[in-house]
């Protein structure tokens, strides 16, 4: 994860830079006075008008380049959750261990394990613990609906 942070990181430095480059000659536009010929003004509009969207097409690549960047991980990070999944099942000799379901198509984000409801069968705190969450919100607590805020 740490290519995508520097990634996005980066992206926000550039956007930072294009933006900072607009409002600057935002300015400087606004502040052209009345005597100003026709042709600059429209010049200088043409000028704002190609800066605006470059820093929309700038965005769309970036958003589209971080998000194939997330989805290239994805498999890692399923691999990691069904490991630790099968992992707590055996340890606590579960026979099996349903999972609700979960559009990743729709951009679900939020980490998806199942548990019972009861406390008793509730495997969420030893999965989190297995794939490296020590601590979290509801650790330790009754959970309604099967998914972990």
């Amino acid at each position: 994860m740490a290519e995508i942070d520097t990634a996005s990181s980066r992206y926000q430095a550039v956007q930072k830079e294009k933006l900072a480059i607009y409002q600057q000659k935002m300015q400087a536009y606004q502040q052209l006075g009345k005597q100003t010929p026709e042709p600059v003004l429209k010049d200088k509009a043409t000028e704002l008008g190609a800066l605006e969207t470059s820093m929309q097409e700038f965005q769309a690549n970036a958003d589209r380049d971080l998000r194939t960047k997330y989805a290239s991980k994805f498999p890692e990070i399923e691999k990691a959750v069904k490991a630790a999944i099968a992992a707590c099942a055996k340890e606590f000799q579960v026979t099996y261990i349903s999972r609700k379901y979960a559009d990743y198509n729709a951009g679900e984000s939020k980490p998806l394990v199942v548990f019972s409801a009861d406390m008793q069968t509730d495997l969420t705190d030893q999965i989190l613990t297995k794939l490296g969450v020590t601590t979290h919100a509801e650790k330790g607590k009754k959970r309604q609906h099967g998914i972990l805020k």
